[in-house]
């Protein structure tokens, strides 16, 4: 008569790791993301911050400088961009940071001051209206 092998029994802790990690991970990831969303527009217009304080702009000027911004963009991705118009943009948002040159102003999500916004108004006429360049440089001085 042969000998009954005893049933070798397999160790259980990879079933229950494979079993309580992914959950436990999915908990420890989804709660903060939820009970925090992040920021929103209204986030952006906080008064005194370790940032700056918020800019006295009203959301009505901001707004036309957003168009001006926009307005650049879209005469430099013509073949032949209008120069006058593109002046015509620069001189708003020129005016406008001297107007209020202290403070944050949300423009498309993000946190604009008046120094931001003349820099990225430099990079956008950098190429397609490069004699703006000087006067927005003079602009930063």
């Amino acid at each position: 008569m042969k000998p009954i092998a005893l049933h070798s029994r397999r160790p259980r802790w990879p079933v229950i790791l494979a079993i309580v990690v992914p959950p436990a991970v999915l908990f420890a990831v989804l709660i903060p993301s939820i009970s925090n969303p992040g920021p929103t527009t209204q986030d952006m217009w906080v008064g005194a911050t370790p940032f700056g304080p918020t800019s006295e702009a009203s959301a009505s000027e901001v707004e036309i400088i957003h168009a001006a911004l926009h307005g650049i963009a879209a005469q430099c991705a013509e073949t032949d961009p209008d120069l006058g118009a593109i002046a015509a943009h620069v001189d708003r948002i020129i005016e406008f940071s001297h107007r209020y040159p202290v403070g944050r102003f949300p423009i498309d999500d993000e946190t604009a001051t008046a120094s931001s916004l003349l820099l990225v108004t430099r990079e956008a006429v950098k190429s397609c209206a490069p004699a703006e360049v000087d006067r927005i440089d003079a602009a930063r001085q």
